[in-house]
């Protein structure tokens, strides 16, 4: 939708390995009174959805990379998903794997958003997402 649209060219570049976006909702809040739902379910359905999701990227499949990887991002006060930061904490940082990251985030169907005092507000999450296994 045009919606969607004139969200995602809000997106920055996947330069040096890292991700950034820029917010549409800046003011996120530390403390809200409820965490944002993904379909129904929390965190745990969201991992079980980004798992059916990602694919080890073909150019990589022989050179068997394990990587652990943070990935930070924002569910804004409007349900969508903001990137804000992709980084390998364990094994070999590659960027396909952080751009895969990326991707499969900004694929995210629309969350229900935190809440404070009643209000739609923006909340900072991080995900631990893992290719391949330690030899």
């Amino acid at each position: 939708s045009g919606e969607n649209l004139e969200y995602y060219k809000h997106f920055g570049d996947v330069s040096h390995g890292v991700v950034t976006a820029y917010t549409v909702s800046p003011e996120v809040e530390p403390n809200p009174d409820t965490q944002p739902s993904f379909m129904n379910s929390g965190f745990e359905g969201f991992m079980q959805w980004i798992n059916q999701n990602l694919r080890y990227p073909n150019e990589l499949k022989d050179d068997k990379i394990y990587a652990k990887i943070s990935a930070k991002f924002i569910v804004n006060d409007k349900g969508y998903v903001e990137v804000k930061n992709i980084m390998t904490f364990q094994g070999t940082p590659h960027p396909l794997l952080h751009a895969e990251v990326q991707r499969v985030l900004l694929s995210s169907p629309q969350w229900m958003p935190a809440t404070k005092d009643g209000k739609a507000v923006a909340v900072v999450v991080v995900l631990p997402i893992t290719f391949g296994r330690a030899e």
